[in-house]
């Protein structure tokens, strides 16, 4: 997905991991140092039933080397979707 940090021009792509409704990892090993904790981030990506996921966080902890633990502070509907999906494809395990 793509990750915009407030304060950098560019946005950067990382994977999600361990997504919850109140947080989640994102995966980029460049982002893990050089975004500090505190810093708002927000993120997107597009669901198979073309709704577009929009959510915005805190950074609350750095893994150098690996990633950025998010805590979500604001997310819109096809999000919720995302966690639904996620949780029903779990059941079905």
């Amino acid at each position: 997905m793509r990750v915009q940090v407030d304060g950098i021009a560019n946005a950067s792509l990382a994977e999600l991991l361990d997504v919850s409704a109140t947080g989640c990892f994102l995966r980029n090993q460049e982002m893990s140092f050089l975004i500090a904790l505190g810093d708002r981030v927000a993120f997107g990506f597009v669901l198979p039933s073309r709704g577009v996921g929009l959510v915005r966080g805190r950074v609350v902890r750095r893994t150098p080397g690996e990633g950025l633990a998010v805590a979500i502070e604001q997310a819109n509907e096809p999000f919720d979707e995302l966690l639904g999906t996620l949780a029903q494809n779990r059941s079905t395990r």
